[in-house]
């Protein structure tokens, strides 16, 4: 059997809330429905209205207004604002007669700059794309082997003393010039 609980106060308080939850939409939902093409209405008669309204003065505005201000206050205003002009147009004249014109500078300089950064980067373009060099490159340096030592003197020449100086085997000229060797003989 099962036993009956009493459900405690918040329990009660939630079951209340969520039927009045629902309740409450229910009700906005039925408003919408009913409300909205009221409300569109009243608000297209409010904005047909207001461009009535508007149109209405602006045609007053610019019919009565703008020609009343043309014909009472520009006159006046021109009137109290020439002395003020003339002065300042005096004043530009003295001004622009004491200025002397700059003269208009070639730029020279600047045109250099620019075409040896153009030709720069252009350079570096190339030399970043591989393309060939215009001129081969240069051959490297021949290296001479050094030359073969000079053969053995025949005995009657190895009696005989020589004046030369000692020869240095390991110094060879590179250049293939006359060695120290060659120029004793």
């Amino acid at each position: 059997m099962h036993l009956r609980r009493k459900k405690s106060t918040t329990d009660l308080l939630k079951e209340q809330v969520s039927d009045l939850t629902d309740q409450a939409a229910d009700l906005t939902g039925r408003a919408v429905t009913t409300l909205a093409p009221k409300v569109e209405s009243a608000r297209d008669a409010a904005v047909g209205a207001a461009g009535n309204v508007y149109e209405t003065a602006s045609t007053k505005v610019r019919d009565d207004y703008a020609a009343r201000v043309r014909e009472q206050y520009v006159p006046r205003a021109r009137e109290a604002a020439a002395p003020a002009v003339a002065a300042a147009m005096a004043r530009a004249n003295a001004l622009a007669s004491k200025v002397e014109p700059e003269e208009k500078k070639s730029g020279t300089f600047k045109k250099l700059v620019l075409l040896l950064g153009l030709g720069g980067a252009v350079a570096f373009v190339l030399k970043k794309l591989g393309s060939p060099p215009s001129s081969p490159p240069p051959h490297p340096a021949r290296v001479r082997k050094a030359s073969p030592p000079p053969a053995p003197a025949p005995a009657a020449a190895a009696a005989e003393p020589t004046s030369s100086p000692p020869v240095d085997r390991g110094n060879s000229n590179l250049s293939g010039g006359d060695t120290a060797s060659d120029a004793g003989r």
